[in-house]
């Protein structure tokens, strides 16, 4: 071999190499890429909206929908409520001038046994109305399972319910001394008590700070059902105690979507991961409806479920099928036996019919509090997009047990409500996902816990 082919062979080598380890580097920081949470790099040359684009006009539509509601929905006493508090609020810089302002904290502490999402949200319209009777600036704190705000913050055009800016202090919060446990209560019983009507509890007209435990329990589906049991009261014109906005047609709107916008919005952090779920399940600004399967209700299922799962797995407490049922409600780890694993077949299966049924041929996205749509995934012909991943499902955010856990362990939980209400139809198992209806007044819905729905190749027979 001559002098000058062993250097073109060594050139060759050489390039080759270089080919190889790039290709082999360019794959590698490709597949690293895909498995971010960060998505940006990969929306730069596509017709995908970037995220600061796609996050400034969610804020605009938001906007939009409050101005609407202002306008057209809220009832005049809501807005006269509204625009008291912002008047007050704005008194706290002068301390001087602030001091006989009263404050309502409805609060959620660790071991306050509050309810799920659904049931807390479910509850605002109440809190509002017992805010504006009793003249307080409404506030609210929870710190079960962590901090509200990591979450969800107010509207810089609604209600601004954050401590932080207010003289309430932690300790306020704490207290016992003014504080109104309404478990138990109806919604009359509640604001008798701390008016004052009611004999031995007249202190808590005049506490500076009156605190209210964030009671799912109220169980609130309807605001306009809400208002609508108040009647007249000594003082008030109107024939209902809160009156109607008149423009509104009260009898075809549920008020609880306005009076969701008014309170709150996602955070930075909840925007960022709502925008990265739907980039990953390719449903950005695409049409699609949701299963929204609650499989772990006590309600659903069976003794002899709950027995054999009890049989199999330590349900802490637990001395019956009831207490098994209800234990494992709160279980993040758990084995799945024959007879659950049949339920649930089932129940996912029924879910994801009714949600082809509403809207046929649609992708599905598949929201539950377990992860076992990954499962289905594999076993239909439907095209499911699941929200939770093997080693990630939506924590029950009143379990005890997840006191203390990583913030961002309960992102699913708020992604998953804000996606569904994205949705142009939705078949709902439980109380999560019928709230997320009323989020944007979707009437495209399904309760598939109620109904048997066949499947799409049944449809088509």
């Amino acid at each position: 071999m001559s002098r000058r082919t062993l250097v073109a062979f060594i050139i060759f080598l050489f390039v080759s190499t270089v080919f190889i380890n790039e290709t082999q580097i360019v794959s590698t920081f490709f597949n690293t890429l895909q498995s971010t949470t960060n998505y940006d790099t990969l929306v730069n040359n596509t017709s995908i909206p970037s995220f600061t684009n796609w996050v400034e006009k969610e804020h605009e539509r938001r906007r939009i929908e409050i101005a609407k509601s202002k306008d057209i929905f809220l009832p005049n006493w809501m807005l006269d409520y509204m625009k008291f508090h912002d008047e007050h609020r704005s008194r706290l810089a002068n301390y001087t001038s602030s001091v006989d302002i009263k404050y309502l904290v409805v609060r959620c502490l660790e071991r306050e046994v509050c309810g799920g999402f659904s049931d807390r949200m479910k509850a605002m319209p109440f809190y509002i109305m017992v805010a504006s009777l009793t003249k307080r600036i409404l506030l609210i704190h929870w710190t079960k399972p962590t901090e509200l705000e990591h979450y969800l913050i107010p509207p810089t055009d609604g209600i601004d319910w954050r401590i932080e800016g207010t003289p309430v202090t932690i300790q306020d919060i704490r207290s016992n001394t003014n504080f109104h446990n309404g478990h138990g209560n109806g919604m009359s019983g509640v604001v008798q008590q701390i008016m004052g009507k009611v004999p031995g509890l007249e202190h808590l007209v005049e506490a500076r700070v009156l605190n209210i435990l964030l009671d799912g329990g109220q169980r609130i589906h309807n605001a306009q059902e809400l208002f609508n049991r108040w009647k007249k009261e000594p003082g008030q014109i109107s024939e209902g105690y809160l009156g109607w906005n008149p423009k509104s047609n009260v009898t075809k709107h549920d008020l609880s979507e306005d009076v969701f916008r008014i309170l709150f919005q996602p955070s930075p952090q909840v925007e960022r991961e709502i925008y990265n779920k739907l980039i990953h399940l390719d449903l950005l600004d695409k049409e699609f409806s949701v299963a929204q399967v609650r499989a772990k209700s006590p309600n659903l299922i069976s003794s002899d479920v709950a027995l054999e799962f009890g049989s199999v797995n330590t349900v802490k407490g637990a001395k019956d099928a009831y207490e098994i049922k209800r234990g494992f409600d709160m279980m993040n780890t758990y084995t799945i036996t024959p007879l659950l694993r049949k339920l649930w077949f089932k129940m996912y299966t029924n879910a994801l019919n009714c949600a082809d049924q509403l809207a046929p041929g649609l992708p599905i996205f598949l929201a539950s509090d377990t992860n076992f749509g990954i499962e289905m995934k594999k076993n239909t012909t439907y095209d499911i997009r699941v929200a939770a991943s093997e080693n990630q499902t939506a924590l029950h955010i009143d379990s005890d047990a997840n006191q203390g856990r990583e913030q961002s362990d309960f992102y699913l939980v708020f992604t998953d409500i804000y996606i569904m209400a994205r949705a142009k139809c939705l078949a709902y198992g439980g109380g999560f996902g019928a709230f997320s209806t009323r989020m944007n007044g979707n009437t495209c819905t399904l309760h598939h816990a109620e109904t048997k729905c066949s499947s799409s190749s049944e449809n088509r027979r």
